[in-house]
């Protein structure tokens, strides 16, 4: 899987997102191999590669390079801390691209911890995304999952709202 981009937003509140709501951006803009992630929001957040997760310029959407995932337990992963904390309305969008089917459902990105905020967004072995998000680390979990798979060696832009307690999955558009 390779992943172009991702947007972690604060508020809906102005027509767009603008750098100073922004939690997190992970442009993926980076020399070919490279396992660190640099976030481009004013919050310079750091984020650890797990297994072998790298930047590859082979393939991107758009910069000249991306995150590359091979489907073997490899995800990004950011220490739980407040600073990523959902308790207000968000956007969560990424550009994916596939190039297999994963053997088995994968996390692709989390900041969970048991008994507080957290959220996890992962990819099924059907090539369906999903996204969880708690209130609290256990009980109040919000789960939405794409009902179509998304399609191999092709650009798909996914977005997850959430807007007054009400979480919205959009994969495509």
């Amino acid at each position: 899987m390779i992943i172009q981009s991702m947007l972690l937003g604060g508020t809906l509140k102005a027509p767009t997102i603008g750098r100073l709501t922004t939690k997190l951006l992970l442009s993926f803009n980076d020399s070919d191999g490279a396992t660190t992630f640099k976030d481009r929001s004013l919050r310079n957040l750091a984020f650890s590669a797990i297994g072998n997760a790298r930047i590859r310029t082979a393939q991107s959407k758009f910069g000249g390079s991306s995150l590359y995932l091979d489907g073997t337990g490899d995800y990004l992963e950011r220490v739980r801390t407040q600073d990523l904390q959902l308790n207000s309305d968000f956007t969560f969008e990424r550009w994916l691209y596939l190039v297999g089917t994963p053997d088995g459902d994968r996390a692709v990105f989390t900041h969970w911890k048991s008994g507080s905020l957290g959220f996890f967004f992962g990819l099924q072995s059907d090539r369906t995304v999903s996204f969880y998000y708690s209130n609290n680390g256990s009980s109040g979990v919000f789960s939405i999952a794409s009902a179509d798979a998304v399609p191999l060696n092709t650009w798909t832009h996914v977005a997850w709202t959430r807007f007054r307690n009400a979480l919205k999955l959009h994969v495509g558009g």
